[in-house]
């Protein structure tokens, strides 16, 4: 029961956001009474911290996966970006501006946890396509790794990116081509541009 609570409170927290949905809420999508809820969390807070760090532990596994199985540094920021909208829905809530502004203390421990585990795994992808020659020799990996994990944070907050004018998803195709046409090598422009002609 209570990894079904966690699953379903980190659904409708995303889709709706961190501060609008309530306990009752949660009880009532999976009907049962909000007793049996705090069987297992004493309150909201210890809930949310549940589900935003089983969240993290699916991005971190499913980038993980991605990583193991690619062949193709471009494409993999293609797939991440899925797998990111896959997991967060497009943010018409502003879940992660929610999860910011009213659990600040929970936002910084799993946002230094998804930094340091991103730096690392945005490094290994710069690197590999360092390598394959679709990438430019002289980027500074582990700048640009920081430069496109920040910017993606930033993607998120709808005091700079209204819902009205933009959707996340489209906010984070324009940045990805944006982001790849700035270091990419003339071999990864060829690929980008197949791959964006195919998408």
């Amino acid at each position: 029961m209570k990894e079904k609570i966690i699953q379903k409170a980190q659904y409708l927290f995303v889709a709706f956001g961190f501060k609008t949905v309530t306990m009752d809420d949660i009880a009532n999508e999976l009907a049962i009474s909000k007793k049996t809820i705090y069987n297992f969390f004493e309150n909201k807070t210890e809930l949310v911290d549940a589900t935003v760090n089983n969240l993290h532990k699916q991005l971190v596994a499913g980038i993980s996966n991605i990583r193991e199985n690619s062949v193709d540094p471009i494409k993999e920021f293609f797939e991440v970006k899925d797998l990111v909208m896959e997991h967060l829905h497009d943010q018409k809530n502003h879940s992660v501006f929610q999860l910011e502004k009213f659990y600040p203390e929970i936002y910084a421990k799993v946002k230094n946890k998804h930094l340091d585990f991103m730096i690392k795994s945005f490094g290994e992808v710069l690197t590999n396509g360092i390598e394959f020659g679709l990438f430019r020799k002289n980027i500074d990996v582990d700048f640009i790794s920081r430069v496109y994990f920040n910017s993606i944070s930033g993607l998120m907050n709808p005091e700079i990116y209204p819902s009205k004018i933009y959707t996340l998803d489209s906010c984070l195709e324009s940045y990805r081509e944006y982001f790849l046409r700035s270091i990419v090598t003339e071999k990864g422009l060829k690929k980008l541009d197949l791959i964006l002609k195919n998408d």
